[in-house]
């Protein structure tokens, strides 16, 4: 008799085992696919915000710039035929608030004439406001209409946190634009809020 209800208690107890060795798996089971379904989740979040910049569709600012200087740049005393010191001014408009522009930018020339160019350009209006930005861009040349030679390029603008008074709404605006150089020394900027 005694034998006997050893077995059963045996089987008993190891049916109480299997059953929370069960439920011990199932939960932690649970615990993976939940935290699988929150890493996906955070993972396509960010991928949409990554993925899905705003941008303003009317232009933030468009300009009008004239070279007044060209020269090879100085590195260190020594004037390289690597990179070109451009000093540039002109005028635009930033939202109807109307301003002109000065400014300095490297440009650095790559093969099959594509540029790329990095500078800085304070934009300041009647009144004294001002705005500053730099900015980096990557160009290539293309054929315009009449056959005139120009340079396409694609670039984006960082203003710092200093913008005052009407162009007050450029501080920490970050610009992607698009930059047409032609030949004769000018260009023509569109650019459009990034945020």
């Amino acid at each position: 008799m005694t034998s006997h209800t050893d077995g059963r208690s045996m089987i008993f107890i190891a049916v109480i085992i299997f059953v929370i060795f069960g439920w011990s798996i199932s939960a932690a089971l649970h615990n993976v696919i939940v935290q699988k379904a929150i890493a996906t989740e955070r993972a396509t979040t960010a991928v949409t915000k990554i993925n899905d910049p705003a941008m303003s569709q009317s232009p933030l600012y468009t300009e009008a710039d004239n070279i007044s200087n060209r020269k090879p740049a100085v590195v260190n005393g020594i004037t390289t035929t690597n990179a070109t010191e451009i000093l540039f001014s002109g005028y635009g408009t930033a939202r109807g608030v109307n301003y002109t522009d000065n400014g300095m930018a490297l440009m650095m020339p790559r093969e099959n004439g594509v540029i790329i160019t990095k500078g800085y350009v304070t934009m300041t209006t009647s009144s004294g406001n001002k705005a500053y930005a730099t900015f980096q861009e990557i160009g290539h040349p293309v054929v315009e209409a009449n056959n005139i030679i120009a340079i396409k390029a694609s670039g984006t603008a960082f203003f710092d946190s200093k913008s005052t008074g009407k162009l007050g709404f450029l501080g920490n605006a970050v610009a992607i634009y698009k930059d047409i150089i032609y030949k004769n020394g000018t260009d023509i900027v569109t650019a459009w809020d990034w945020k």
